[in-house]
């Protein structure tokens, strides 16, 4: 199978078939198999500290608006109420495991050459699992208050 493609030399593009379509990388696969294995290993650890750490924040946003909701709107009752606080504490303890189990020190453990674009990849990780920190906490926010609502609505 020909492969076309495309290179800059002596300032100008140039255009060639190539019959070794699938030779190359195989061959790239096959040198760095191991660093691929170790930068996957380095996102699925840094992932999971990342969302350890940012969740148990998030719970802790969570308890905080769900006391001051309870504090400002003391007369109505929020029938799921119970089963959010065993939710949140299911989730602070699966959070805690993750925060404990993977830490900084084994994530970079997997990393044998470090560089810029590690470092970029970690700075996306972490600012992925903020955005995931930041969406989760404004739907549980606008859930409690509709939740508030509907019983203010029902009490009428």
């Amino acid at each position: 199978m020909n492969t076309a493609f495309f290179y800059f030399q002596n300032n100008s593009f140039h255009y060639e078939l190539s019959s070794f379509s699938f030779v190359l990388p195989d061959l790239i696969n096959e040198k760095f198999k191991n660093e691929n294995k170790t930068i996957d290993q380095f996102i699925d650890c840094a992932s999971k500290m990342s969302a350890g750490e940012l969740g148990l924040e998030l719970i802790k946003d969570v308890k905080y608006t769900m006391q001051t909701k309870r504090e400002k709107y003391n007369q109505y009752n929020v029938n799921k109420s119970k089963t959010w606080t065993s939710c949140i504490h299911e989730q602070q303890q699966i959070f805690q495991k993750m925060k404990d189990t993977y830490l900084v020190h084994i994530c970079i453990g997997y990393i044998t050459n470090r560089n810029q674009d590690i470092d970029t990849l970690y700075n996306d990780i972490v600012h992925k699992e903020i955005r995931i920190r930041y969406y989760n906490y404004h739907l549980f926010k606008h859930q409690l208050l509709t939740d508030i609502n509907n019983e203010m609505k029902e009490s009428r």
